[in-house]
C-alpha cells in the first residue's frame, strides 16, 4: 500500500520487453485451462481483464464520485427522514419501539473484571467489582456518560437511533490530560461515510466520516474520532445500517395508510347510518322541508330522541352496512411489526390463554434481548477498551450469565449417571465442595449406579494426631451408621478395634439412606438421632434444584435492598445531626464513660429518624413460600403416606402463610388475614432492627472516638452488614427456616390422617455445634406440637445454623422396640 497521500501506479513492462515465456504466462492466467476451441458447445474464454491491477478485491461497485455526494444516505431509496416520520406516524409502531427501549433499560449491568469470565457464578471469581479500582472508575463514569444524561436515558438515547436509523454515532471527546471525558451522541442522520478506492473505510489519518450541517460538508472524522456502529451493515451500502423500521417500511405504510382510513371514516364519512322512504307521490321540495323538519326536531334535545316519532305513510327504515373498522388483516399488521422487534403480541391480538399469552412473551423478550444485548456489549466494550484504556475490564448485563439452576441440576445428573463427570466435578461446578468418594466415575444401569474407575484413595488421616478434628461425645462416627449393624440387621458392624474416621465436615450421611445433605456454606455430615425406635426418613433433602434456586433468588433480592440501604442510609446521615465537635459546651471531654453515655444516646437519637423502607420490601418477597409449597410436595412423597388432596390443600395454605408472615417479620412487619402488610411490635430475627443496631454502635464509636461526622459516614459504609455475605446467611437461613416449616407443617397434616409421626433435631459431628443445638440433639424425638430445650419448633435454631429437622414414623411392626445410644437394639 502506498504511504499516506501517495498514490500507486503499476509499472507496465512493454510486451516487446518481456521474455517469450512470461507473455506465456501472462496470457495463460486469462484463460481456463479445460476450455479449448474444440470443446463442444463450449463456455468459451472470458474475456480478459480490462481495469488496473490495484482494483482487485473492490468491495463492491461503489457508483463513481460517491464520495462527493454530500447528502447522508443519499444512495439508499429511504431516507433518514422518511424513516423517522414513519416512526412517528404509526402508534402501533411507536408502541413497540418504545416497549423494547424500556425491556432494554431497565436490564440491570455491571463493570466486571474480564478474569472472571462468562462462567464466574458458577466458581468463585477471584476478583469482584466491588473490590477493582478499575471496575470501580469505569463504573462511575457510565454513571452518566454524556455528563448529562444518566446511563439509561442515555441508553433509550441510542436504542432510538438503533431501532429507527440503524446510525448510532458517538463521539468520544477526550480532556486536556487526553483521558476519556465523555460519549456524545451525534445524529447519525448528519454523517456520510467515506470510503477508499477499495471500498472500505479508510484508516487513520485519512477521513472516514463527513458531517453535513446545513446542507455543506463541517467536519471530518478519522475512524478513532468517531464511532459509527450499524447494527446491520451490508456490504454494497457505503456502510449504511438496515433498521427494524426499514425492514418492515411497507408493512408500517399499509398500516399508516388504514390508520388514516379509520380517521377519516370519522372525521368526512359520506355513508350516513340509514336511509328512510317517503311516499312515492311526494315531491323533492316536500322531502327536503321534512328532512329539515326531523332534522331540527332530533338536534340538541337527547331525551326527545327516545320518545315516540309518527311518521308519514309507507315510511321504511333501511340501515347502512357500515365497512368493518378492525379485521384480520390488522391482526397481521401487528403480528409483523412486533416480530421485527421480537415483542409479544399478546396485548395486540385476540385473547389467547394464559400459558401461551406467558410462553409467547418469555419467548420473544429472550430472542429479542439477547442479540440486542450482545450488540450493545459490543459498543460499550469498546469505549471502555480504546477509549479509556481500561483493558482489564468489561461491560456486561447482570443477568446475563445466569443459568435456571433446575435446568443445570439436570444437566450434570446426566452427565453424572453417563460416567461424563464425577460427583465432586459437578459439585465444583455449583460452586461447593467435594465430598468423600465423589472422585469415582459411575454409570447409571437397572441396577443403580455402577461404578466404571475407582481411583487410588488417599490415607486416611490420624485421628490421634494433634490438631485432628476429634467428633461430639455420644455422636455416631461419620459412615459408622452404614457399617453398623441396624435394629433389623443389614449391614455389618465396624470391625472392634478399628480407628473410626474424623468427621471431615464433607458429606452427610443418613443412615440406611446415605442422601447428600447440604445446608450453609459447606456441607457437613448430618447424624441421624439414635435414641428412639421408629422407622427415620431422614430429614428432606436441603441440596435440591430447588431450593439453590430459591437460595439464589432470595439473596440476589436481598443483596439489593442492603444496597439500597446503604445508599439511603449514607445519604440521611449527610444531612443529620450527629452532634457537636469536641470541645463545645454539650460534648463532655473528661469523663469517658459520660462521654460514651452522651455517645449512645447521641446515636440512638439519630437512628430513631433513619428511614429503612427500602429493606421493607422485602415483605412481599414470594421465594420462601414457592419453596414451602415444594418442600410439602417432597414431604409428603418421602413419608410414602396416601394423603387427601383437600388435605394436601390446607397443608400447603398453611405452609404458604407461615413463609409469607415470616417474610414480613424478617423486615419487622406482619400480615393481617385480610393480606394487609403493617408493622410488628415483637419481630423475631428482623434485619432491620439488626442493622439499626450496626449503625447505632458505629454512630456511637465514632462519637466515642471524636474522629468526625466524614469519619463517621465512611465507617458505616464499610459495615459488612451491608455485603453480600451478609445476604448469603439471611438468605441461606431463611430458606432453611421456610423448608423446615413446611416439612413440620406436613408432618402434622399426616398425624391428622392416623400416622405415628414425631420430629428430631439432627446436628453436624464436629465441635462447631453449638450448646442449644446439641441439647435440642440429645432431647430425642419429640411430639410435633412441642419445642426443643432452645424453644424453636424446629431449625434453624440461630443464624448460620446447618442443623435440620428428621421425622421419626412409628410403625406397627416396630412397636415396642427401643435403641441404645449406640444404635443398637435394647
Amino acid at each position: 500500500m502506498p504511504p499516506p497521500g501517495g498514490t500507486m501506479t503499476p509499472i507496465a513492462v512493454p510486451p516487446a520487453r518481456m521474455s517469450f515465456g512470461s507473455r506465456i504466462v501472462d496470457t495463460a492466467r486469462t484463460l481456463i485451462s479445460s476450455v479449448s476451441p474444440t470443446t463442444w458447445f463450449g463456455p468459451m474464454q472470458p474475456l480478459p481483464p480490462v481495469a488496473p491491477p490495484e482494483v482487485k478485491g473492490r468491495a463492491f461497485d461503489y457508483p463513481t464520485g460517491v464520495n462527493l455526494s454530500y447528502i447522508p444516505r443519499g444512495t439508499e431509496p429511504v431516507s433518514f427522514e422518511q424513516l423517522r416520520e414513519l416512526a412517528y406516524a404509526v402508534p402501533l409502531l411507536r408502541s413497540v419501539i418504545e416497549t423494547r427501549k424500556d425491556q432494554v433499560a431497565s436490564l440491570d449491568w455491571i463493570i466486571r473484571p474480564k478474569t472472571n469470565g462468562p462462567n464466574a457464578h458458577k466458581t468463585k471469581a477471584k476478583v469482584k467489582p466491588e473490590d477493582d479500582p478499575a471496575s470501580q472508575r469505569v463504573t462511575a463514569f457510565f454513571q452518566m456518560p454524556d455528563k448529562r444524561h444518566p446511563f439509561d436515558t442515555w441508553l433509550r438515547m441510542v436504542l432510538e437511533e438503533l431501532f429507527v436509523t440503524d446510525a448510532v454515532t458517538i463521539e468520544p471527546r477526550m480532556d486536556r490530560s487526553g483521558k476519556l471525558f465523555a460519549l456524545d451522541q451525534i445524529d447519525g442522520a448528519t454523517i456520510k461515510p467515506l470510503i477508499g478506492q477499495d471500498g472500505r473505510r479508510p484508516f487513520p489519518p485519512d477521513p472516514a466520516y463527513q458531517q453535513i450541517i446545513k446542507g455543506v460538508p463541517a467536519a471530518d472524522f478519522t475512524s478513532d474520532e468517531l464511532i459509527y456502529l450499524p447494527r446491520n451493515p451490508r456490504v454494497h451500502s457505503l456502510g449504511y445500517g438496515y433498521s427494524n423500521v426499514e425492514q418492515i417500511i411497507l408493512t408500517i405504510n399499509i398500516a399508516l395508510r388504514r390508520d388514516i382510513y379509520v380517521l377519516e371514516y370519522y372525521k368526512s364519512g359520506s355513508i350516513p347510518d340509514a336511509f328512510g322512504t317517503t311516499p312515492k307521490e311526494w315531491t323533492g321540495q316536500q322531502i327536503d322541508d321534512f328532512q329539515k323538519y326531523f332534522d331540527a326536531l332530533m338536534t340538541g334535545d337527547l331525551a326527545r330522541r327516545r320518545g315516540m316519532k309518527f311518521m308519514p305513510g309507507e315510511f321504511k327504515l333501511i340501515e347502512a352496512r357500515q365497512p368493518p373498522l378492525k379485521d384480520q388483516y390488522d391482526e397481521w399488521l401487528a403480528r409483523v411489526v412486533c416480530y421485527a422487534f421480537s415483542v409479544p403480541i399478546t396485548p395486540f391480538v385476540n385473547q389467547v390463554n394464559r400459558a401461551t399469552g406467558e410462553t409467547l412473551k418469555l419467548q420473544a423478550t429472550q430472542e429479542g434481548l439477547a442479540p440486542l444485548k450482545l450488540w450493545l456489549k459490543t459498543l460499550l466494550n469498546r469505549a471502555i477498551w480504546q477509549y479509556m484504556g481500561e483493558t482489564s475490564v468489561e461491560f456486561a448485563f447482570d443477568d446475563e450469565d445466569e443459568q435456571d439452576p433446575l435446568e443445570q441440576a439436570q444437566v450434570l445428573t446426566s452427565l453424572v449417571q453417563a460416567g461424563i463427570k464425577n460427583r465432586n466435578e459437578a459439585r465444583d461446578e455449583l460452586g461447593m465442595a467435594g465430598i468423600a468418594g465423589g472422585e469415582e466415575y459411575s454409570v447409571q444401569l437397572g441396577t443403580g449406579l455402577v461404578a466404571i474407575t475407582i481411583p487410588e484413595e488417599p490415607p486416611e488421616p490420624d485421628p490421634m494426631a494433634p490438631g485432628a478434628p476429634q467428633p461430639r461425645q455420644g455422636a455416631r462416627q461419620p459412615g459408622a451408621a452404614g457399617q453398623g449393624a441396624s435394629p433389623k440387621g443389614g449391614k455389618p458392624k465396624q470391625a472392634q478395634g478399628q480407628p473410626k474416621p474424623a468427621a471431615k465436615g464433607v458429606e452427610f450421611d443418613f443412615s440406611h439412606t446415605g442422601r447428600v445433605y447440604a445446608i450453609g456454606p459447606e456441607p457437613v455430615e448430618c447424624l441421624p438421632f439414635n435414641k428412639a425406635a421408629g422407622r427415620r426418613p431422614g430429614p428432606l433433602p436441603f441440596d435440591r434444584p430447588t431450593v439453590h434456586k430459591a437460595v439464589g433468588q432470595l439473596e440476589k433480592r436481598v443483596a439489593a435492598a442492603l444496597r439500597k440501604t446503604r445508599a439511603q442510609v449514607l445519604s440521611q446521615l449527610r444531612n443529620a445531626d450527629l452532634g457537636k465537635a469536641a470541645g463545645d459546651d454539650d460534648t463532655p471531654l473528661d469523663d469517658q464513660e459520660e462521654r460514651e453515655r452522651w455517645a449512645q444516646r447521641k446515636a440512638q437519637e439519630v437512628v430513631e429518624t433513619l428511614d429503612l423502607s427500602t429493606l421493607t420490601d422485602l415483605a412481599d418477597d414470594d421465594t420462601t413460600a414457592d419453596l414451602a409449597l415444594d418442600t410439602v410436595r417432597e414431604t409428603v412423597a418421602q413419608l410414602g403416606v396416601d394423603m387427601p388432596e383437600d388435605l394436601v390443600d390446607q397443608v400447603n395454605d398453611e405452609a404458604v402463610k407461615i413463609a409469607k408472615d415470616r417474610a414480613a417479620e424478617l423486615v419487622g412487619k406482619r400480615v393481617l388475614d385480610d393480606g394487609t402488610i403493617i408493622g410488628n411490635p415483637n419481630p423475631q430475627w428482623a434485619i432491620t432492627d439488626s442493622t439499626r443496631d450496626m449503625i447505632r454502635d458505629a454512630i456511637a464509636d465514632g462519637l466515642a472516638d471524636n474522629i468526625g461526622r466524614d469519619q463517621i459516614i465512611q465507617n458505616i459504609e464499610d459495615l459488612t452488614g451491608f455485603d453480600e455475605d451478609r445476604a448469603t446467611t439471611i438468605a441461606i437461613t431463611e430458606i432453611a427456616r421456610a423448608n423446615s416449616q413446611a416439612a413440620l407443617t406436613t408432618y402434622q397434616g399426616a398425624r391428622s390422617i392416623g400416622v405415628k409421626v414425631k420430629k428430631a433435631w439432627i446436628v453436624a459431628p464436629d465441635e462447631k455445634v453449638c450448646d442449644d443445638c446439641t441439647e435440642n440433639a440429645d432431647a430425642g424425638p419429640i411430639d410435633l406440637d412441642d419445642d426443643f430445650p432452645s424453644g424453636d419448633d424446629a431449625p434453624p435454631g440461630h443464624p448460620d445454623c446447618r442443623c435440620a429437622l428428621s421425622p421419626v414414623v412409628e410403625d406397627n411392626d416396630d412397636e415396642g422396640e427401643q435403641s441404645d445410644d449406640d444404635g443398637e437394639e435394647a
